[in-house]
């Protein structure tokens, strides 16, 4: 997915406002100053809360669950 929007962002000529790069779960928290926005697989969306509530608090960074039909078809546009 994440090579997907990549081409995206390319095709519509947005690689000086966005990029995106894969970041397993698990490394999320480390990397949560990093980033402006996280986008999880749609399996993940549960655990969307807690995250928040764990680590974006007081932080500008935004955490999404992914809409399943968007992830199924890795279509860029409905994305960004």
């Amino acid at each position: 997915m994440a090579e997907h929007i990549k081409k995206g962002i390319e095709t519509y000529g947005l690689s000086s406002e966005l990029s995106i790069e894969f970041c397993p779960f698990l490394l999320a928290s480390k990397k949560i100053d990093a980033y402006d926005i996280f986008i999880l697989c749609p399996h993940l969306a549960r655990d969307v809360k807690t995250f928040n509530e764990r680590y974006c608090q007081n932080k500008k960074t935004a955490l999404l669950a992914s809409d399943p039909n968007v992830w199924a078809c890795g279509c860029a546009r409905a994305v960004l």
